[in-house]
């Protein structure tokens, strides 16, 4: 059963084949996962090979990286980061780049399932009201007396 790793403190541009190259010696990667702020992901066809790779790289420098933090992800937590940095390019214009995933031994043209089918713009948010004023003419105070200050004394 595959079992992915979360490796904390890599920069976002970092290369997969980087972090495949470091992990690839405890066991057959299946997939890396790079793109997000600060971490990125390192699935494992095995998790014992995981386990492996935690307990020999956690708190140890990596060539090109620097100290890495290595432990078990989540699939909550794997699931929401992509979602985020998937979210986060599409907003800046960007809706794949083929830098975040790595499967080694992989050619770029073969992939395990078809394009995603591309949604449709939601349809834009409906402006305010015209019936709605924003003037504030018309709008009056509260009803509470006016407080006047009290004349300066001088001596």
């Amino acid at each position: 059963m595959r079992c992915t790793c979360w490796i904390g403190r890599v920069k976002s541009h970092v290369a997969p084949e980087v972090l495949e190259a470091a992990f690839a010696k405890y066991g057959a990667v299946y997939k890396v996962e790079t793109g997000f702020a600060g971490f990125a992901f390192v699935e494992f066809e095995h998790e014992v090979d995981a386990d492996r790779a935690i307990a020999s790289l956690h708190k140890k420098t990596i060539p090109g990286v620097g100290e890495v933090l290595v432990s078990k992800a989540t699939y909550r937590g794997y699931d929401d980061a992509c979602a985020k940095r998937d979210a986060y390019w599409k907003a800046k214009g960007i809706h794949q780049n083929a830098t975040w995933s790595h499967y080694p031994g992989r050619q770029d043209n073969e992939r395990r399932s078809p394009l995603p089918v591309q949604r449709q713009a939601p349809p834009p948010r409906l402006l305010r009201s015209t019936t709605r004023s924003r003037s504030h003419a018309g709008r009056r105070r509260s009803g509470s007396p006016l407080r006047r200050r009290a004349p300066s004394r001088s001596v």
